[in-house]
């Protein structure tokens, strides 16, 4: 017998839909939408797998909103260590529709990424620094994670409502790049 089918976890969840404030809480609403920045790599050694990201600027577009019966008391968003907060007089005034975010590249894990912007190393050691046939971007997804919180409150209590978003990086191979817009400016 699964979990979800005990008559137990019926009950609870029941009893769980029933609590005053159940219905506001899902009510309350968090949306993030994200641009991908551009992070420039230089060239490096081929079967060298890790890259360490510049720091990256995100630019989010946020919307809050609690149920009628609620204000919003706060909102915080935060990427890696990275955080910033709003009070209600913010989020009413709509100030935290457009965010920017500067993430550190301290605060950014290595990423794996196999033969992109790699200068191939040939048996006698020596490198070919034209690496043609290769793309110049790369988008890599799931980089990162945003987290925000919202915390709505009325006279009977507050609820708080949990969001995560995947944060993507588009990756742009410096010698390439330059390669393809020399070619398209012959």
């Amino acid at each position: 017998m699964n979990a979800r089918s005990h008559p137990f976890v019926t009950v609870c969840w029941t009893l769980l839909l029933a609590l005053p404030g159940a219905q506001s809480l899902a009510d309350a609403r968090i949306s993030i939408r994200a641009d991908a920045p551009n992070a420039s790599i230089q060239p490096r050694a081929a079967g060298k797998n890790l890259i360490r990201l510049p720091s990256l600027v995100y630019s989010f577009s946020l919307r809050a909103e609690c149920p009628d019966d609620h204000v919003p008391e706060s909102l915080l968003v935060n990427v890696a260590d990275t955080r910033k907060s709003f009070g209600t007089a913010e989020i009413v005034a709509g100030e935290l529709l457009a965010l920017e975010l500067h993430i550190p590249a301290a605060q950014i894990a290595p990423v794996g990424v196999e033969d992109f912007c790699a200068i191939p190393i040939a048996a006698d050691g020596s490198t070919d620094v034209v690496v043609s046939g290769q793309r110049a971007q790369l988008t890599l997804y799931d980089v990162l994670s945003a987290q925000a919180s919202l915390m709505c409150a009325n006279d009977s209590g507050s609820t708080i409502t949990y969001v995560s978003q995947a944060l993507h990086v588009i990756l742009i191979c410096e010698l390439l790049a330059a390669e393809n817009a020399g070619d398209s400016a012959g």
